[in-house]
């Protein structure tokens, strides 16, 4: 046991976590180890993506990953979804770049810039950060990312703060204390850029997950080692 957090090997071979109680936490989980072929497929919550534009299969932090070519649309199309996460929430992936070059780049995104959206990136001074317009005070970590180093991000939401962990904490952490749910809506959700396909995102990603609940930094620290059982870095 991890915490409240138990390991349960599923016959497919994912190592999906679960709460005490039994209710399933891993909502959604692409682990990119496809390596050919334009699906990309979220082993947990049938939310399977399309590849578009400029992405290639490579080798990622854990087997076989994804890279982005930075143009507009160059991305991983999951649809429209309900992939809604509320206000109890765990937001994790591997992301490789070299320096940002002053723009903003967006790793994972769902819906328009309204109610209901969600997404990680990358800010121009290279630093992790995500967007939540529901929530209160979401924004940077103020931690750099963009050194051409596999970094692990995951970012948590209790209902009071939205914090980041990046590298389980041994780059940096950040806590924002902020209020507010997410909304629950059906939105476009893409890896590898916004909604609309710009902000896109120019590196590797691999081993992206989305968790219903918040998990502490030990929990985030187990799954740097891959949500996949198969896994191996």
């Amino acid at each position: 046991m991890f915490g409240r957090i138990g390991v349960l090997l599923c016959a497919g071979g994912l190592l999906a976590l679960m709460a005490a109680t039994g209710r399933a936490e891993l909502i959604a989980y692409w682990s990119m180890d496809e390596g050919s072929g334009v699906t990309v497929a979220d082993q947990v919550g049938g939310l399977n993506g399309t590849i578009e534009g400029t992405v290639e299969w490579v080798a990622g932090m854990f087997g076989s990953g994804l890279e982005f070519g930075g143009a507009d649309g160059d991305s991983v199309n999951c649809g429209n979804v309900d992939l809604n996460i509320g206000s109890n929430f765990t937001l994790a992936c591997w992301i490789k770049m070299g320096n940002v070059g002053g723009r903003y780049q967006v790793f994972f995104a769902k819906g328009p810039k309204a109610a209901g959206h969600y997404e990680m990136y990358v800010e121009p001074a290279g630093t992790a950060a995500a967007y939540m317009p529901d929530l209160s005070n979401s924004g940077s970590s103020n931690v750099k990312v963009d050194d051409d180093t596999w970094h692990h991000i995951a970012w948590t939401y209790d209902g009071q703060a939205l914090c980041c962990y990046v590298d389980g904490g041994d780059t940096g952490t950040a806590t924002r204390v902020t209020t507010g749910s997410i909304a629950s809506t059906t939105g476009q959700l893409r890896i590898g850029c916004l909604a609309d396909r710009t902000l896109p995102f120019q590196g590797l990603v691999d081993d992206l997950a989305v968790f219903s609940a918040v998990l502490t930094l030990e929990e985030v620290r187990v799954i740097m080692g891959g949500v996949g059982s198969n896994e191996t870095a």
